[in-house]
């Protein structure tokens, strides 16, 4: 369960990046409301957490340091891109900070189906 939340939550989030052009040229109410930092803040962190918990409670079982080595260097993408870098560039690393921690998510669920079907934690 907590796997596919975290999964949907990293696209989410890459979605709210991707979209936040488009939306705020073509519909500002919704773009004042829904594409804020608090926004990008609650969507990288609660993906980050329910990723935490997931991959190093995965990463106990299964010894594979790949899911989290991913979500450390989105980590650093994100940072970078919201407290580093002009506001210009935020947008390349946030994106791409989504980006990665999707593919973090999206490898451990993978790995975790595929090595964990005869066998309960």
């Amino acid at each position: 369960m907590l796997h596919k939340a975290g999964l949907w939550l990293s696209f989410l989030c890459l979605v709210h990046c991707l979209a936040t052009p488009f939306v705020l040229t073509l519909l500002p109410l919704v773009g004042e409301r829904f594409l804020t930092e608090t926004t990008e803040f609650y969507l990288i962190g609660l993906s980050l957490a329910i990723g935490l918990f997931l991959m190093v409670k995965d990463y106990n079982v299964h010894k594979n340091m790949i899911p989290l080595i991913l979500l450390s260097v989105s980590v650093v993408l994100n940072y970078t891109g919201l407290f580093l870098v002009s506001h210009e560039l935020e947008k390349y690393y946030v994106v791409s900070g989504a980006s990665v921690m999707a593919v973090s998510y999206v490898f451990n669920w993978w790995k975790h189906r595929t090595f964990c079907s005869d066998h309960a934690h």
